[in-house]
């Protein structure tokens, strides 16, 4: 994976937070519809996108440790990240 791609993996959760979050605090439960975890808040849904995400994260760091790697989160130290590997 390029460096850029596991830059983004780790920012996501904190961008999508901030897109949800940011730009809605002073109607974060104000009410909303759609297919997915509606009806709910503006609040309740990033939430649940978080929640959500946690569960994808979590089967990631399961499926590694069944495969002998140890997660990135759960080293000592990382490596620094480098243009190329």
């Amino acid at each position: 994976m390029q460096p850029t791609r596991v830059l983004a993996l780790y920012l996501s959760p904190l961008v999508q937070a901030a897109v949800l979050l940011g730009g809605y605090s002073l109607n974060m439960l104000d009410s909303i519809e759609g297919p997915y975890a509606g009806p709910n808040t503006r609040l309740g849904l990033a939430t649940v996108v978080i929640w959500h995400n946690a569960g994808h994260y979590g089967q990631r760091i399961i499926y590694l440790r069944l495969n002998g790697i140890v997660p990135p989160a759960s080293r000592g130290n990382p490596p620094a990240l480098h243009d190329n590997y």
